[in-house]
């Protein structure tokens, strides 16, 4: 590969830097991150990097914006054609105007955010973690968290309500949501609270199972309602939502107004 790639460089130099000064410093590097990016099926263009970028130049030299300002831009480029599997590098247009747009090449975020435009949406929805700024490896762990939260409130997956998760979440993530903010998100959502009577009464899918397993609550539900609702879901939250006539515990401890207070106790559980 070393050697296809001094060979290219060779071929394009002459045609590049026609008064024979030679190529700068970043411009070699940029030339080697295209040839990369080409080597592993570049998607910028239609024909390839090195066709829609370098040949357009036509031995046109760099924007003089200075090694510091071309480092930290293909600093930025770099890793987010890392972040695509190198089968996305942004042209040395895209660069040149991103400094001068002032993009923050420091955050991968800000850049991921003036590239997200110039990508065609048939490789975001494949890529939803681009927008993020996140590498793939990154982004599914922490959409693997995402989700074991939504699951340990809800009982469901999300994928089973929303066919978008993937995508949706990347938004949320890009969007600047954090782990916390997205738990706090599904136990306020109305449409999850109508679905999952649970979590309109504050609880968990985790700690309601526990508040089923509860003896003292089973036992008011028994009593209440009958030993064939003693699994039923909806006989625990009616139990929840008007504890002021459940029926007393077997055990005494579950009276009017007890109920709630029991399960909120029980909901102390380390989701977080």
């Amino acid at each position: 590969m070393a050697q296809n790639m001094d060979q290219a460089i060779a071929a394009l130099a002459p045609r590049l830097n026609p008064d024979g000064t030679g190529m700068t410093d970043y411009e070699l590097r940029f030339l080697q991150d295209e040839l990369s990016a080409t080597r592993d099926r570049n998607l910028m263009g239609t024909a390839g990097a090195i066709q829609t970028g370098w040949q357009a130049l036509n031995g046109a030299k760099f924007m003089d914006f200075g090694p510091k300002a071309w480092g930290a831009a293909l600093d930025a480029a770099e890793n987010f054609a890392a972040n695509t599997d190198w089968k996305m590098f942004p042209t040395q247009d895209q660069l040149q105007q991103a400094i001068n747009s002032g993009v923050n090449f420091s955050d991968p975020q800000a850049f991921a955010t003036y590239m997200l435009p110039q990508i065609p949406s048939a490789i975001q929805k494949n890529m939803p973690w681009i927008k993020t700024g996140q590498s793939a490896t990154s982004f599914r762990a922490n959409l693997q968290s995402w989700e074991d939260t939504y699951t340990s409130i809800t009982g469901a997956k999300p994928l089973d309500v929303n066919p978008n998760w993937a995508e949706d979440a990347a938004s949320l993530m890009a969007g600047g949501m954090t782990a916390s903010q997205w738990h706090d998100t599904v136990m306020n959502d109305k449409g999850t609270q109508e679905r999952f009577g649970w979590v309109k009464a504050g609880l968990t899918y985790t700690a309601f199972q526990q508040l089923k397993n509860d003896p003292q609550h089973r036992q008011a539900v028994i009593s209440r309602f009958g030993v064939a609702k003693a699994n039923d879901d909806s006989a625990y939250l009616e139990n929840l939502n008007k504890p002021n006539i459940a029926a007393v515990a077997a055990g005494g401890a579950i009276r009017s107004g007890g109920a709630r207070e029991q399960a909120n106790k029980i909901g102390q559980t380390n989701i977080r």
